[in-house]
């Protein structure tokens, strides 16, 4: 051994000794969160567009990725300006492990029309695609028909965006007024006039999404679920990732 290679090795060790001596004391955990949310609004009502996910993370020092979202639950609330509440749970469409996700990243929800879509952006492994709100769920359309509508409505360029369908007068009346992940780092927004805060609220071990009207006194829970985190062993762990794996396989394109 050369007299470098001895001394990346002993500058080293401090640092493995003491993954080594912390690893067998890591603890990893899995808890629910709301992982994503889009809201259309129009000239009568809001819809939002909510998911709640597992969050299950690893304190391996030098993991990757140290934490990801499983099995989402997601739903549609419809929300009127005096703060009546209609509920629409997103089913899974037929042949899929899961429906599409909301994350703001590479999701852009809008309106054409009558008719609303949701824009996937591409990613390393799939090309971008659209799909359209049809009841319960978004359904794929076909990779040529997607594409000839996004060309139709000029759209085909970067993707659909407020700036792009508000200029092109396709939304009659409708705006993606809000769109942000779970941590709602921007959380108030504006319709009609008025000004809307959404906030996690802790409950002992429940957890509401809830949203403030500021100019007038009410508050609505638009969904609760239970936020107890849970201590998992590495087996636990393993079994979740595999499933995460082939989550990710059961995506459309």
């Amino acid at each position: 051994m050369t007299k470098l290679a001895k001394l990346v090795v002993w500058s080293l060790l401090p640092f493995g000794l003491l993954i080594f001596l912390i690893a067998p004391f890591s603890s990893h955990s899995i808890r629910q969160g709301v992982s994503a949310v889009q809201i259309l609004a129009g000239p009568d009502e809001m819809w939002f567009f909510i998911e709640v996910g597992h969050v299950v993370g690893r304190s391996d020092l030098l993991a990757s990725p140290r934490s990801w979202v499983l099995d989402h639950h997601q739903e549609v609330l419809v929300v009127s300006e005096s703060g009546a509440i209609r509920r629409i749970p997103i089913a899974v469409p037929e042949g899929m492990t899961r429906g599409v996700m909301f994350h703001p990243n590479i999701i852009h929800i809008f309106r054409i029309g009558n008719d609303t879509y949701l824009f996937e952006d591409f990613s390393m492994n799939t090309h971008r695609s659209l799909y359209q709100w049809r009841n319960n769920h978004f359904a794929l359309l076909p990779l040529d028909e997607s594409e000839s509508l996004l060309k139709k409505h000029s759209l085909n360029i970067v993707g659909p965006d407020d700036d792009t369908v508000n200029e092109n007068q396709l939304a009659e009346g409708w705006s993606n007024v809000f769109k942000d992940t779970g941590y709602l780092f921007e959380s108030t927004f504006k319709w009609k006039g008025h000004r809307f805060e959404l906030a996690i609220i802790n409950r002992s071990e429940n957890i509401s999404l809830q949203l403030r009207r500021l100019d007038q006194p009410w508050t609505a829970d638009l969904i609760t679920f239970d936020g107890t985190l849970k201590t998992l062993s590495r087996s636990e762990l393993d079994t979740l990732w595999e499933r995460f794996e082939r989550h990710q396989k059961g995506h459309p394109r």
